[in-house]
């Protein structure tokens, strides 16, 4: 069940026993627009996501992504399929995705506002499930690395967006 709110966090989840989840927040010295035009396009931040290899748009919401991880000794490429779904609020994504073997699933959330003025705050949600067997067994590291993964992919999202800013003239 998703409760969307607009308290303290923007988006909560009834976290089952078998899902995983983190939330991640950060603030930019940039206004909303320049944020959201680079964030709205996967383009732009998906290398940033950790075990990136490509990523292929099948349609403006739907797109494929090819994934590569490690735990451990175990290392393994995964096929997401990714569903961008269109919500009424402007500056908020919601995505979800599933490996095409149904044993990875989840979702995501993503919300810019203003802050101050010039400066935007970031709150990002994600969600895990894991089936089967393993899915026992890795759970629980996910759930360790999930908001370090998270937090080095805002940091990642925050450096591309910093890049792609004209320098100021002096």
């Amino acid at each position: 069940m998703h409760i969307l709110t607009t308290g303290r966090s923007f988006f909560y989840f009834y976290r089952r026993y078998d899902m995983t989840g983190t939330d991640y927040q950060m603030t930019l010295a940039l206004p909303l627009q320049d944020v959201w035009s680079f964030l709205n396009d996967f383009n732009n931040w998906a290398n940033c996501v950790d075990g990136y290899i490509h990523h292929r748009e099948i349609t403006p919401l739907q797109s494929i992504w090819t994934l590569k991880g490690e735990f451990g000794l175990i290392e393994k490429t995964i096929q997401l399929h990714v569903n961008r779904i269109k919500t009424a609020t402007p500056y908020h994504m919601l995505v979800n995705f599933s490996s095409f073997q149904n044993k990875l699933s989840g979702e995501a959330c993503l919300y810019a506002k203003d802050f101050r003025k010039n400066e935007t705050k970031i709150e990002a949600t994600i969600e895990l499930k894991i089936r089967g067997l393993p899915g026992a067994f890795v759970r629980p590291i996910i759930k360790n690395v999930l908001p370090k993964m998270l937090h080095q992919l805002g940091k990642r999202i925050k450096s591309e967006i910093l890049k792609k800013q004209p320098t100021p003239m002096m």
